[in-house]
């Protein structure tokens, strides 16, 4: 839950809407925000190597066991470099 937390944070701290509340008793590994074009956002993500789903107005983001903390930096390197108007802000 630690990194699906830091996640979280990355995108709330980038204005995002997140759907995926914020008490780790009340999340899972999964943390999903609300995007304009999901799927542009996950072809945007996938040139990068980075793996989401997208879809029904959303992108979802999946830490699991075989995550690490390289990951979750990774993911926020290509959150800044990709085009902003994928998200859909606060």
């Amino acid at each position: 839950l630690h990194l699906s937390g830091h996640i979280r944070s990355i995108l709330v701290d980038s204005h995002v809407s997140v759907l995926t509340p914020e008490s780790s008793h009340e999340r899972a590994g999964n943390i999903a925000f609300v995007s304009e074009d999901p799927m542009a956002f996950v072809a945007a993500l996938r040139e990068q190597n980075v793996l989401v789903w997208g879809g029904e107005g959303r992108v979802r983001i999946a830490a699991h066991i075989y995550n690490d903390t390289d990951d979750v930096e990774a993911l926020e390197a290509v959150l800044g470099r990709i085009n902003r108007s994928l998200l859909r802000h606060q």
